[in-house]
């Protein structure tokens, strides 16, 4: 019997070829992805610092509690979404059921929007006055440019990172990485923000990350197509 491929002039199959032309890859280390990403954070930290102050409360070596609250919420959210995302970029070893912290850090984030909602339904007087002053988007604007522009790069760093391996739930990955990113560059920010008021942290910082997680989810997939 003659072989299909005498007749096309190909070469019969041979799997040795195709070995012969494998090129090793160096294995991804989530530890690495996470760590350049909170590198790239702290960065942005030191920018902000350099270029538009630190809070005064800081710079006087006295901050005030909601600062710490506030910062720790943000990287601790940050960085495990982040390691989350990270660990998808490797599918024989990243099961999504091992990662959940970022869920929980995500509920503890909520406590912020939801704190601010209760005192907005309170009908204070003087929170109504704190509403009216804090909402006013000259006042959210900073926030919103810096901590967008910090996310905006600490995302771009992970696309470029998470590119070299092999994400397969696409959608979830890009979710995840707004999130980090969004959570990374708000924390970038806090370190000048003056504001301890939780109806503008829950308003502002909270729209960081949510906008941020939103692009996250609509743009980075396409970034991530094999």
């Amino acid at each position: 019997m003659r072989n299909n491929n005498d007749r096309t002039g190909k070469s019969p199959f041979n799997i040795e070829t195709l070995i012969d032309d494998l090129t090793p890859v160096r294995p991804l280390r989530v530890r690495n992805g996470v760590l350049l990403a909170v590198a790239v954070m702290v960065v942005l930290t030191i920018i902000v610092a350099m270029t538009i102050n630190v809070r005064a409360d800081l710079a006087a070596g006295s901050p005030a509690p909601m600062f710490f609250v506030r910062a720790s919420t943000l990287v601790l959210l940050g960085i495990s979404a982040c390691y989350a995302v990270m660990s998808s970029a490797r599918p024989e070893i990243g099961k999504e059921s091992r990662f959940k912290l970022w869920k929980s850090l995500a509920g503890v984030a909520l406590m912020f929007p939801v704190v601010a909602l209760v005192h907005i339904a309170g009908d204070i007087p003087s929170t109504t006055a704190e509403v009216n002053s804090l909402f006013s988007p000259s006042v959210g604007r900073e926030c919103l440019t810096v901590g967008g522009i910090c996310a905006l790069i600490v995302g771009a760093v992970m696309v470029l990172w998470l590119r070299k391996g092999a994400v397969v739930s696409q959608k979830r990955a890009g979710f995840l990485t707004g999130l980090a990113a969004g959570a990374m560059g708000a924390a970038a920010y806090s370190i000048h923000c003056p504001m301890n008021s939780v109806v503008y942290i829950g308003t502002w910082f909270t729209a960081v990350v949510v906008i941020s997680a939103l692009i996250g989810w609509l743009v980075v997939p396409r970034l991530l197509r094999w």
